[in-house]
């Protein structure tokens, strides 16, 4: 099975919805997680989405606000240096990519960047990674362009 296969079959967690502005009704304890902020430095803003935070107790015995804190912080400052470091990718970024959607996936040892239609994935796990890989990883992912259509949790999160 090849690396694509194994991603395209990977366990994934539905996006975490943020939107419950103006419904009368009390947060539950995953919407009353952080958020992401809009990714800057990329020429433009880059709306970031969350994996499914809710699930991530079960599967990886972590804390949901934690996993959204080390993605707004780290892998945000990751694609943010990516852009600042080279003219070339920041471009090819922003004319190609209109959002990014972090995914939480299990059997993912080291972040997963690629491409699917116009949404930059990145499949994740709680944890310390190598940010000097991931940027390397980045780098290629948006060189390559797209190699698949949005997985469905991406699309759902984009509209």
């Amino acid at each position: 099975m090849t690396r694509n296969q194994r991603h395209a079959v990977s366990i994934v967690l539905l996006p975490l919805m943020l939107v419950t502005a103006g419904t009368g009704r009390a947060l539950s304890a995953e919407e009353s997680l952080p958020r992401i902020p809009v990714i800057e430095g990329c020429g433009r803003p880059l709306p970031a989405f969350p994996g499914n935070a809710g699930d991530l107790k079960a599967m990886f015995d972590a804390d949901p606000a934690s996993f959204i804190r080390l993605l707004a912080d780290s892998y945000a400052k990751d694609v943010t240096r990516l852009c600042n470091g080279s003219p070339k990718l920041r471009n090819t970024l922003t004319a190609h990519v209109v959002a990014i959607c972090f995914v939480a996936a299990a059997g993912v040892d080291d972040p997963y960047p690629y491409v699917g239609g116009d949404m930059l994935i990145i499949e994740t796990r709680p944890g310390d990674y190598s940010h000097e890989r991931f940027r390397r990883d980045l780098a290629k992912a948006i060189e390559r362009g797209s190699i698949a259509e949005p997985i469905m949790e991406c699309r759902r999160t984009n509209g």
